[in-house]
């Protein structure tokens, strides 16, 4: 019966629905296709026209700069200077009454400054009288149209006007044409822009708009240009609307629009037909050279979307009466088929579980890794997976039957007593039993390996207790990789030595002894002297193995009387526990002696080796470990100062560990100043002594350096320069002042060039040593508006003959930049003439120590002279330091030395004061 059935299923009732769907398919298909290919033919056609009319009015846009680029060059005068004239600011005028689609026609010079500006104004364009207009040169635009070349054109992005740095309400679309101008030897001269009322093209679409769709216009990123829903046009200018994008909202649509420059697709409910427009292109109209066009939106897109929610409702109409009928015979047909089906179908899965279930015991048994082994209710082997084989040597077929105890050979790591069977205790206490953690397996040839293992009962479905299982993995080698890992944890690799954290370890053990029973012990703190030598020499391997053979050395010498530690890099710890300072200092004696016995030979070189050493006691007053090693490290550090392969003891109020400890703490607040912006710019004036040859309106100073701190003090540069220089600190410094001087005259006296006065920087001899302080240094006037020339760069005498090459490749480079030099401190060297002429300097500053005594000491009055006529011989300027009073000055000025700088002339104050008195006269 039941095969009968399925016969007349599979021959007559799947044959019949089959042909039923194909025909309604068939008939749905003829009558809703015609309607849908008439819609996209009539879109395609509207995207295309819509096209064409977008691309002229851009045309006509380009056209009108060419003709105004081109009428403004055939009105360029010989001699540019009042250029343009009144002619052609009426002619732009004109033009821009006539067209009405411009906001503005701008001119601006090679500066970026404005010299002709018409406005439209509400239709009846002006010209901006010359007060009003503006500088230009940090627009985007500029930058961009004048780096172009001849006969190329820039076209900005599309977007909303901003006026005083908001949006000008109400919003102004606008599209900016830019192009550079060029004079007849090539040289720009500025650039001609136009901006385009965006709203003109959006008015080429509206028309258009209608119940047969809509345009839409999209940026490169997916925005809104125009027709969004309300409040989505230009979301990408304001904050709170940037989620408002096409490409957010509709972001299965916008990636089809992505895939090709133009076509045709379904999605979200309508027909989107669209285009591309693409604003870069090659060459201008007609194939004009070089015409290239640049634009900020790489493209747009022309989208008219067209909801096909009417059309679908009457698809969907057409479909109503075909859909049941298909539904139906298919429902009887898959009902007839469930009810011959259900019966197998729930025999075959009962049957199918339980297979799965017993196979998937078995695998689990004989895939983990873990030794399971299953016993009766005496103990006795049942059954083992083939880990359990693998760990006891055991096959199951062996073991089967025999006691547990005798196959799971299991005792104590440390006591060595057996462990019995496990499985028989954790019957008799129905529950699991744990075992000891220290537990190791003895395998059948005698082999031992830990293992961490438990046992349980085995209870049936029923809850009754029938037979044991024990459970047990092998963590030999994890044992053995945790073990390593902490001994690797607190050792050096290389040397073998326990490491500086393990080293703190035995300190604080150590200091907790000395305060609870005031005890007294020595810290010995090593350093290699020169290591870095044979680093650099040999490589890091010739390195290592010194390291290696003084680590020994040290070892063997100590014995048992010290605790050795590699600290890091070449140097090393010594704890010296319960000895006297005076046995300490033997014993550092002692290894002075042996380090410089060793003789470290490394291929065909041989070095000797030194060491500086660093001695502090640990007693009750010690405070922490790193308190410890840090006297003792100050100490190595004031052996090393000394001169080196020495011993240095730590004492409270050692006048040298006090200046080591506070220019460590001012490396430290420089540091912290020069993250925190804490430091400040002085100046102090330079001025001159006679009038002839100096130009009066051009002051000039010396940069200084001042340190702000949190009370408001201002500490001179003079209490923390030596710490600076120890540390290495001065070419962040240098950097900093360079930076700062640079960003203080861009803000203030960019747009006032005629005020400008010039300062005098330090260059420090380590900054000239510094390969990359030339780049940063040209980087920095790269970047900003200010003018070189408004910088003078002072290099000490000292400085520049130890850096010679440095110096005067660093003065030639600059100077091409239009900065000038002053050699500082001239006389202080011994060498000063002969190398004054190696140096391409513009003034000499003769040292204050001869100038301060000037009218006292006929000597320095003689020198003072020679140095200023020297000078002068040389085509320099002089200036003289330490100028403390009239006397002084009025000397100077008698001996023909052209400026003086000191507290007799001006003290220094704040840079910003120099911005109030350049406001002085505007308020009086």
């Amino acid at each position: 019966m039941w095969a009968c059935l399925r016969r007349q299923l599979l021959l007559f009732y799947l044959p019949f629905a089959a042909a039923i769907i194909f025909g309604g398919y068939t008939a749905y298909s003829a009558l809703t296709e015609p309607e849908l290919t008439q819609l996209e033919v009539s879109q395609n056609q509207a995207v295309e026209r819509q096209r064409a009319l977008t691309g002229e009015t851009l045309e006509t846009v380009i056209s009108d700069l060419r003709f105004l680029t081109d009428l403004y060059l055939a009105s360029l005068p010989e001699s540019p200077v009042q250029f343009p004239s009144a002619a052609v600011a009426e002619t732009f005028r004109l033009f821009s009454l006539r067209r009405n689609i411009y906001d503005q026609i701008r001119f601006l010079d090679a500066g970026g400054m404005e010299r002709l500006r018409v406005n439209l104004g509400n239709g009846n364009p002006g010209i901006v009288p010359p007060e009003a207009l503006q500088p230009k040169a940090q627009r985007y635009y500029f930058d961009a149209a004048m780096a172009l070349g001849r006969g190329q054109i820039y076209i900005s992005p599309f977007d909303l006007n901003i006026e005083h740095g908001r949006l000008e309400q109400p919003p102004k679309p606008m599209l900016r044409f830019a192009a550079p101008l060029f004079d007849a030897s090539g040289q720009r001269l500025g650039v001609v822009v136009l901006n385009f009322l965006g709203n003109r093209l959006f008015d080429v679409l509206e028309p258009h708009n209608g119940t047969q769709g809509r345009f839409m216009l999209l940026n490169a990123e997916g925005y809104w240009l125009h027709g969004g829903p309300p409040g989505a046009d230009w979301a990408f200018m304001y904050d709170d609307r940037r989620q408002l994008s096409f490409a957010r909202l509709h972001p299965e649509a916008w990636a089809r629009l992505q895939e090709s420059g133009n076509g045709q697709f379904r999605g979200d409910g309508s027909l989107y037909t669209f285009t591309t427009l693409t604003l870069s292109r090659d060459s201008g109209p007609g194939g004009i050279p070089g015409g290239r066009i640049v634009s900020g939106d790489s493209h747009w897109k022309l989208v008219r979307e067209l909801p096909l929610a009417a059309v679908e409702a009457r698809h969907r109409a057409i479909a109503a009466w075909l859909l049941p009928l298909a539904g139906l015979l298919l429902l009887g047909t898959l009902s007839v088929m469930l009810l011959l089906a259900r019966n197998q179908a729930r025999q075959a899965a009962t049957e199918q579980h339980l297979e799965r279930q017993r196979e998937l015991a078995d695998v689990t048994l004989q895939s983990i890794g873990d030794g399971v082994i299953a016993t009766d209710l005496d103990g006795r082997v049942q059954r083992m997976n083939p880990a359990a084989e693998r760990l006891t040597g055991w096959r199951a077929g062996e073991a089967l039957g025999l006691p547990l105890e005798e196959v799971f050979r299991a005792r104590n790591s440390h006591t060595r007593e057996p462990l019995g069977n496990p499985a028989r205790i954790a019957i008799r206490e129905r529950s699991l039993v744990p075992l000891a953690r220290d537990t190791v397996l003895q395998h059948r040839d005698g082999q031992e390996r830990l293992i961490l293992d438990s046992a349980a009962p085995i209870r049936n479905s029923s809850g009754a207790i029938v037979g044991g299982v024990v459970v047990f993995r092998d963590v030999t080698d994890a044992r053995e990789l945790a073990n390593r890992l902490s001994w690797e944890s607190s050792h050096d690799p290389l040397t073998g030595l326990i490491n500086r954290r393990e080293f703190e370890s035995h300190l604080e053990r150590a200091l907790a002894g000395a305060h609870a029973h005031n005890l007294v012990h020595a810290l010995l703190y090593i350093d290699l002297d020169q290591f870095k030598i044979v680093n650099d020499t040999c490589g890091h391997q010739a390195g290592d193995e010194l390291l290696l053979q003084l680590a020994a050395r040290l070892q063997h010498l100590l014995d048992n009387n010290g605790l050795l530690s590699r600290l890091g890099g070449d140097e090393f710890g010594v704890l010296l526990e319960g000895c006297s300072e005076e046995r300490a200092l033997r014993m550092a004696e002692q290894i002075q002696e042996n380090v410089s016995q060793l003789q470290f030979n490394w291929e065909e070189r041989t070095f000797r080796i030194a060491c500086s050493t660093g001695l502090a006691a640990i007693d009750a007053e010690t405070v922490s470990p790193q308190s410890a090693l840090s006297r003792a490290d100050i100490a190595c550090n004031m052996a090393k100062d000394a001169g080196r392969n020495r011993i240095h003891v730590y004492r409270e109020g050692d006048a040298r560990v006090v200046r080591h400890q506070a220019e460590m703490d001012w490396y430290a607040r420089i540091q912290q100043a020069l993250e925190q912006e804490e430091l400040r710019l002085y100046v102090q004036p330079i001025v001159p002594l006679r009038k002839a040859g100096v130009n009066p309106l051009r002051l000039r100073y010396e940069v200084l350096l001042r340190l702000r701190e949190a009370d408001g003090r201002i500490t001179p540069a003079g209490a923390f320069i030596g710490a600076v220089e120890r540390y290495s600190l001065m070419p962040a410094l240098d950097r900093w002042v360079v930076r700062s001087t640079l960003d203080w005259l861009a803000r203030h006296y960019a747009h006032r060039p005629e005020e400008l006065p010039q300062l005098s920087i330090n260059i420090s001899g380590s900054s000239l040593a510094d390969e990359s302080f030339l780049a940063y240094v040209q980087n920095q006037f790269w970047r900003s508006p200010a003018s070189p020339s408004a910088v003078c760069f002072e290099i000490t005498e000292t400085a520049a003959i130890a850096n010679l090459n440095q110096a005067v490749r660093f003065i030639d480079e600059m100077k091409k930049l239009g900065c000038r030099f002053a050699l500082d401190d001239f006389g202080s060297g011994l060498s000063s003439f002969a190398y004054l002429k190696n140096l391409p300097v513009d003034y000499l500053k003769i040292d204050g120590s001869f100038v301060h005594v000037l009218t006292e000491d006929p000597v320095a009055e003689t020198l003072v002279d020679a140095f200023n006529r020297i000078g002068h011989a040389m085509g320099l300027e002089t200036v003289a330091e330490y100028v403390d009073n009239e006397a002084t000055r009025e000397r100077l000025a008698a001996l023909g030395v052209d400026y003086a700088q000191g507290h007799g002339v001006g003290f220094a104050r704040d840079i910003d004061s120099l911005l109030e008195d350049a406001a002085e006269p505007a308020l009086g």
